[in-house]
């Protein structure tokens, strides 16, 4: 019997179905004879089970964890750097060309440190992303989402009728409008090398100063949860509806039960100008592979389970898989070749063919849990009608000391 490779996944429901779907196959089929092993483990256990590891042969191996944990775990010396798989054909198992070219660009830049190093990779994933209802559009003469806040804002003024009782658009109570709209005003939350804040910087002022243009001309209001905001798109009562890409199926299955419109995804005006959509937020697991102080080799026993876990990381990302975990899970493929057998549905076709292209990972950091509860009592704070730029400036000496923390469970 070759290699058993143990596997640590906090996954539930469809997800975990489709793993172990995913690794029966495997079983079965790799011509190594690795021997892959699932093991449950609620998040926390796992979190707290690795981060009291001092013994190599506790490692696993391989595990399925969170951006956030991936952060820990590296900083803590406990992954290996994957670039020597990545481009390294010693073994025969490094990426081709084709498939660097074929990948999305969040997948080798989500679970890329700031320092550069690759500790972890998605095979799917999710981005936000704006849905607006196309049919009401036409009918008031737009014939194409807004490019331009000049085209937004007349949008909203025409959505905003309290006759009719409709609005422009939902402003949930948490983190999210925080982050969209400052990464459509080409401010990303942290700096590229995760040691910086970004939200007090003039970019940031003026993107949350035009989400509040929209505030005090009542033409948006705010909810405090997601569910909110996909009721009442579905039932035409708003013109655009932030979400999730992960949440195509259920906003389908409600608009044809309540309101049956003709809808579409967009992103937000970008600061680059019409045809050049504007970055939006990208999250997802990352596949990493353990070995204490960084090496996961300590003797040739631990430099083969790296080898075996990479070899196992790669064939999830072909193009087979890739397609399987992007149908059942509805997240982003890692693949663009992916995309013609799973656009069948307009909207997710937009998502894959614009919206994705502009994904930015999460800031691969330990805290940024904690950053994001910041972010969203930064935002509860704005729509009580604080002030814009003591709140943002509360955000940013808050946040900067939290990056560091370890606030991954959150």
């Amino acid at each position: 019997m070759g290699a058993v490779l143990p596997l640590w996944h906090s996954l539930r429901g469809e997800r975990e179905r489709i793993l172990l779907r995913l690794i029966d196959r495997w079983n079965q089929t790799n011509p190594d004879d690795i021997m892959v092993v699932p093991e449950y483990r609620p998040t926390a256990a796992l979190h707290s089970e690795i981060m009291a590891v001092r013994d190599q042969t506790r490692l696993p191996g391989l595990m399925f964890v969170s951006a956030m944990q991936a952060a820990a775990y590296a900083r803590a010396n406990l992954l290996v750097p994957l670039d020597q798989f990545v481009s390294n054909d010693t073994n025969g198992v490094s990426l081709s060309s084709q498939d660097i070219n074929d990948f999305y660009p969040f997948v080798l830049n989500a679970g890329r440190t700031a320092q550069g190093n690759l500790i972890g990779v998605p095979m799917g994933g999710r981005v936000r992303t704006v849905f607006y209802n196309r049919d009401w559009l036409k009918s008031a003469g737009f014939e194409s989402p807004p490019t331009t806040w000049a085209a937004m804002s007349d949008m909203c003024n025409i959505a905003a009728n309290a006759t009719r009782g409709t609005l422009c658009f939902a402003v949930a109570e948490d983190h999210t409008p925080m982050e969209d709209w400052l990464l459509a005003y080409g401010t990303r939350p942290v700096s590229s090398d995760g040691t910086l804040m970004q939200a007090n910087v003039s970019t940031a002022l003026e993107a949350i100063n035009q989400l509040a243009k929209f505030l005090e001309q009542r033409q948006v209001y705010r909810v405090i949860n997601s569910t909110k905001i996909r009721e009442d798109f579905s039932a035409g009562l708003t013109l655009f509806a932030f979400a999730w890409s992960d949440t195509i199926d259920p906003y389908q299955t409600e608009i044809k039960q309540r309101a049956n419109f003709d809808w579409d995804a967009m992103t937000l005006p970008g600061i680059n100008g019409p045809g050049k959509p504007a970055d939006v937020m990208y999250e997802s697991g990352l596949w990493v592979v353990t070995g204490l102080d960084g090496g996961g080799a300590t003797g040739d026993q631990g430099a083969g389970k790296a080898l075996a876990s990479w070899k196992f990381i790669r064939w999830l990302l072909e193009t087979q898989q890739t397609i399987e975990w992007a149908r059942d899970t509805e997240e982003l493929p890692a693949r663009k070749s992916a995309q013609a057998t799973l656009d069948e549905n307009p909207v997710r076709a937009t998502v894959l063919g614009y919206v994705a292209n502009g994904a930015r990972p999460v800031p691969l950091l330990s805290g940024w849990g904690c950053v994001r509860d910041t972010m969203a009592s930064g935002m509860r704070g704005i729509l009580d009608g604080r002030l814009i730029t003591d709140t943002l400036r509360t955000v940013q000496l808050t946040a900067q000391d939290q990056l560091g923390f370890d606030c991954s469970l959150r």
